[in-house]
């Protein structure tokens, strides 16, 4: 038993990630930036980075399928510059989810980047 206990310790401090990262969450030994959970962005293991932070408190927010504020794409409870530069980056990258279609129209384009501006300027 004595062994047990030393070969677990010296294999969990072994496979340990290094600072500034945290396991992922499939369990698998992957290590993933650990500023990364609560950025914004949804790291559910689906897109390219592969890393699967959802077991994390913070990283829940970032996975929500729509923001309760329509136009607010990262998150953060305002909308502002930064969610027209999501929304230009996902109609280049062709990579855009039914969260950015803010009028509704079945697809995200020039007119959802003037809608978010419109919603930018009404609120000042």
């Amino acid at each position: 038993m004595k062994y047990f206990l030393i070969i677990s310790t010296f294999l969990s401090v072994l496979l340990s990630c290094d600072e500034g990262y945290v396991e992922d969450c499939n369990g698998d030994g992957d290590c993933c930036p650990e500023d990364w959970i609560g950025d914004g962005w949804c790291d559910n293991g689906e897109l390219s980075t592969s890393c699967n932070l959802i077991c994390y408190e913070d990283e829940l927010s970032d996975c929500e399928e729509c923001s309760v504020i329509s136009g607010d794409l990262n998150f953060d409870n305002q909308i502002n510059i930064q969610d027209v530069v999501i929304i230009i980056d996902c109609i280049l990258e062709g990579n855009c989810d039914e969260c950015s279609d803010i009028n509704n129209d079945q697809i995200s384009n020039v007119l959802d980047i003037i809608d978010i501006i419109n919603i930018i300027l009404d609120s000042n």
